[in-house]
């Protein structure tokens, strides 16, 4: 059993989680039809001449470090399903990497949420919007706010960290 201090280190982790690969042309200097994408050469770390870039230890022509660069667009509901229904309709992870591959990026945040029941603040009468696959599993016996049971924080949600998993493996 994890304590709480270590469950929430493990939730801002993996809110955090962010997958890339290496691009061989930053996207700003070359057309979509030129890019050519292959496996990262090593772990992203700071560039030494830049610091508003990454290099993977790959070395130029010349022998300076390539730079890359991460770019990517934006979407929240890349690892958890959001929707007005319940349960949310799934939402098209390998649509989305299509898409970020047609567009040349190289970049994914895996967005996740703590709120499994909400609705917009700006919105006067907005519909309630539903967030599945949590990290806890649902034993109950008690409702939670959202009607559903109550997660259990001793007890991990399989089904969140086998998603996970297969959204890292196929964003790689």
């Amino acid at each position: 059993m994890m304590n709480r201090p270590n469950r929430i280190l493990l939730c801002f982790l993996v809110a955090t989680t962010v997958v890339g690969w290496v691009a061989t042309t930053p996207p700003a200097l070359a057309q979509p039809a030129q890019r050519q994408a292959r496996p990262a050469a090593g772990p992203l770390r700071v560039h030494p001449d830049n610091p508003r870039y990454f290099t993977a230890g790959v070395k130029n022509s010349d022998g300076s470090l390539k730079a890359v660069y991460m770019t990517g667009s934006h979407v929240w509901n890349t690892l958890q399903d959001q929707g007005t229904t319940y349960p949310p309709p799934a939402f098209d992870f390998n649509g989305y990497l299509d898409f970020l591959n047609q567009h040349g990026h190289n970049f994914v945040r895996l967005w996740r949420f703590e709120i499994s029941l909400w609705s917009d603040w700006n919105e006067t009468k907005a519909p309630l919007r539903y967030t599945t696959h949590h990290p806890w599993k649902r034993t109950g016996p008690e409702k939670a706010l959202d009607g559903l049971p109550k997660f259990d924080f001793e007890q991990w949600g399989e089904e969140h960290f086998d998603r996970l998993r297969s959204r890292v493996k196929a964003a790689g």
